[in-house]
């Protein structure tokens, strides 16, 4: 009963209850934590041989190639993926903005747990960034904000709506 209670809690009730009990937001502290290993996790990665090495290395050199902190953390992921022999197709989608959003429901309606991302053709940052659970989508949209330092936790995403 609490497993299904947990699955249908709405996002931000999710992120009010982690906030209330640790006093810090659950994405921020994420994102700033992630920041923070991401040196470790490269020194890790490059320790991979074979074929589960060459695919990290690949994602990493598309990283090395953009100066956004977006990027940089999506292939982090990815490669932590791989890492643990998971396969990223499974965890990432990426739909262009030309899928439609009924295409786009469909592709993930059996998903447990997912991240998506919506992309312009030819353009690596992305439009919109969310996460799928249990078929369900929570979008973000993505932005950049002038106030905040560049490469800080908060300075990307903010909840759409």
């Amino acid at each position: 009963m609490k497993e299904n209670a947990a699955r249908n809690m709405p996002k931000q009730q999710v992120n009010a209850e982690f906030l209330q009990i640790t006093t810090k937001p659950l994405q921020a502290k994420f994102l700033a934590q992630l920041d923070n290993l991401t040196d470790k996790l490269m020194q890790i990665f490059q320790g991979s041989k074979g074929a589960k090495g060459q695919k990290i290395k690949d994602i990493m050199a598309i990283s090395s190639l953009y100066d956004d902190i977006d990027i940089k953390r999506e292939h982090t992921l990815k490669s932590l993926v791989i890492y643990f022999n998971e396969d990223p197709d499974l965890l990432f989608k990426e739909y262009l903005t030309s899928s439609t959003e009924d295409e786009r429901l469909r592709s993930t309606a059996a998903t447990v747990m997912g991240i998506y991302t919506i992309r312009r053709e030819g353009i690596q940052e992305p439009e919109d960034v969310g996460v799928v659970t249990e078929g369900h989508h929570e979008g973000f949209v993505v932005q950049t904000s002038d106030h905040l330092p560049a490469g800080s936790p908060a300075c990307k995403t903010r909840r759409d709506g």
